[in-house]
Parts: C-alpha cells; sequence; structure tokens
C-alpha cells in the first residue's frame, strides 16, 4: 500500500508514544516520539522531492542515551510536550 501525494502516512508512533507515557516508560516514550518525527520527516521530503522514501539517505533517530548526552554537551535541559489524544473523542 502506498499513500497519495497529500495523504499522510499512519502514524503508530503516537499510539505507541501513549502507551509508554501511561506506563511511565518516558525514556522510551520520548524515543518513539523521535522515530516517529524522522518517519514524518523522511515522508514529507521524499513527497516534496517526488521521490521513494526507501531512495534517500539513511540516518539513524538518536537513542535516549545520545538525546542525553547531546543535552549535556550543550549544558540545557530538555522539555518535551506531547498531546496525547483520543481520536475518537
Amino acid at each position: 500500500m502506498s499513500w497519495f501525494e497529500d495523504e499522510e502516512p499512519p502514524d503508530i508512533y503516537r499510539g505507541f508514544e501513549k502507551i509508554l507515557a501511561v506506563q511511565h516508560q518516558t525514556d522510551k516514550a520520548l524515543e518513539v516520539a523521535e522515530q516517529g518525527r524522522y518517519k514524518a520527516f523522511v515522508h514529507l521530503l521524499a513527497t516534496r522531492l517526488a521521490v521513494e522514501p526507501k531512495s534517500l539517505p539513511r540516518i539513524n533517530c538518536p537513542t535516549i542515551d545520545q538525546i542525553k548526552q547531546i543535552a549535556r554537551r550543550h549544558n540545557c535541559t530538555l522539555v518535551y510536550y506531547s498531546l496525547l489524544y483520543d481520536w475518537e473523542q
């Protein structure tokens, strides 16, 4: 199945993020959120360039340890907010 040009890919990452947040696994939820943003960015880039996503260079999403290391290196605090909502409401 392929997506139409104006259609967004299914956002399964939001569901994973919600489950992990409810389970108080915030580090894992942040990693999943980053993976979802990466996939959305690749989809947007591929759509704008009119190419297959597989033809774009592969970039690995940062792990929670890498995110923390970047924050320490720049002496900053990361704050991440996520609106976890129910589509049926």
